[in-house]
């Protein structure tokens, strides 16, 4: 039997920082093999959203999923072993 449940899965998620709430009811499904991108102008919400779905950030109501895998108290390393990775945007390269 194959997995039908989506690689990710984001339901009425809310989420922010301190006292702050910076998302309100954000749901949406990435099929595997999938390329979503996210837009939107600054302080709208996206690196709050990708820290939530790595394990960076803890969430304060609704659900993330992973193949069918509840992930409301994973790490981020978690995430990683379920093929779910965030690289932030860097703007200055080093050289070792």
């Amino acid at each position: 039997m194959t997995n039908t449940a989506p690689k990710l899965r984001v339901s009425h998620l809310q989420a922010g920082y301190g006292d702050v709430q910076v998302l309100w009811d954000v749901t949406l499904e990435v099929a595997s093999g999938e390329l979503v991108c996210l837009i939107g102008s600054n302080g709208a919400g996206k690196t709050t959203l990708m820290r939530c779905i790595s394990g960076l950030l803890p969430i304060k109501a609704g659900e993330i999923a992973v193949s069918g895998v509840m992930m409301a108290r994973a790490t981020p390393a978690d995430f990683v072993g379920r093929g779910i990775a965030h690289v932030p945007e860097g703007r200055a390269f080093s050289r070792a």
